[in-house]
């Protein structure tokens, strides 16, 4: 083979080499055009992410308020039964102090119903007495 016939073999080689590199680039060109668009869509999706962390930041500050909330609520519940506790505690104080007036009240009116009782028999058989000795004249 001549000089020529392998310089000619060489620059068709060359060319096929550069459309195959052109053909390569241009499908790298595609490729970089594709992921462009898709980092641009990653972009819009982190920025709603974003918002979204911020909506959830707001849910967290009001769900940390509302939960401070309920802890004092629940400890103003707790302090409000130990104090119905000791009202309870002084309503059946109260209350046995008045049946225990009331017993000792009764026990008064028994012993007075009795001796009123007991005063009306001894009435009876005294005047009985009394008439019977003649002393007693009845209107």
């Amino acid at each position: 083979m001549d000089m020529q016939a392998i310089n000619e073999q060489i620059v068709e080689l060359k060319d096929y080499v550069k459309k195959r590199f052109d053909a390569v680039d241009k499908r790298f060109d595609e490729h970089d055009e594709r992921f462009d668009n898709n980092d641009k869509r990653f972009d819009g999706i982190d920025k709603r992410f974003d918002e979204h962390d911020k909506r959830f930041d707001e849910h967290d500050k009001r769900f940390n308020r509302i939960e401070g909330s309920l802890d004092t609520q629940a400890r103003k519940l707790l302090e409000h039964d130990d104090r119905f506790k000791e009202i309870d505690e002084r309503c059946e104080q109260r209350h046995r102090e008045v049946m225990e007036g009331q017993d000792k009240m009764m026990k008064i009116l028994v012993r007075l119903d009795q001796e009123r009782t007991f005063c009306h028999k001894r009435f009876e058989r005294h005047e009985a007495e009394i008439k019977k000795l003649g002393g007693f004249k009845e209107n």
